[in-house]
């Protein structure tokens, strides 16, 4: 249950709201200077968190003899 607890922490619905605004900002290339910034910064964020989850992943999908990538469909992980 702790890996499973490891691979499914994910943001607040607020971080992924502004996360999907700049990102439209971005293809639309309106964004000013402080909202890439703040975009890179939501970016690190979600790279780490995922860097943070991947061992856990590999590890709940050995125990259950699946592969990662199953797993992760299977959890619905992005």
């Amino acid at each position: 249950s702790q890996l499973l607890e490891q691979v499914s922490i994910g943001f607040p619905e607020e971080f992924w709201t502004r996360y999907a605004e700049l990102q439209q900002k971005k293809n639309e290339e309106s964004l000013t200077t402080e909202e890439f910034e703040e975009l890179i910064q939501y970016s690190n964020q979600i790279e780490e968190r995922n860097a943070a989850r991947l061992p856990a992943i590999f590890q709940l999908a050995e125990l259950q003899g699946k592969t990662p990538v199953e797993l992760i469909q299977e959890l619905g992980l992005q």
